[in-house]
C-alpha cells in the first residue's frame, strides 16, 4: 500500500441527466433563433475576474457567463445565445 498504489476512479457520467441538459439547451436555442434545428449546438462559458485594492480590504469579483453556441455548416453561420 504505497502512495501510488491506488488508481484514481474514472468520473461517472449519468446519461439521463446529460440528455435532459441537451434537451434544455436545444429548447433555449430554438426559442431564440429562427430555424434553430438547422444548427449544431454546443455549450460554452467564459469568466472575467476583477481585482480591486482598498484601504481596509481587497476584493476580487469573478463573473461567469454561459452561452449556447450554434453552428450551421451550409452557410458557415455562427450564433451565440447568452443564457446567464
Amino acid at each position: 500500500m504505497g502512495l501510488f498504489s491506488k488508481k484514481p476512479k474514472k468520473p461517472e457520467i449519468d446519461l439521463a441527466i446529460s440528455e435532459e441538459h441537451k434537451k434544455k439547451l436545444r429548447e433555449i436555442f430554438n426559442d431564440t433563433v429562427d430555424n434553430g434545428d438547422d444548427f449544431q449546438i454546443i455549450y460554452g462559458y467564459s469568466t472575467t475576474s476583477k481585482y480591486e485594492q482598498g484601504f481596509v480590504f481587497n476584493t476580487q469579483t469573478t463573473t461567469f457567463y454561459e452561452y449556447v453556441i450554434g453552428y450551421r455548416k451550409s452557410d458557415y453561420q455562427v450564433v451565440m445565445v447568452q443564457i446567464s
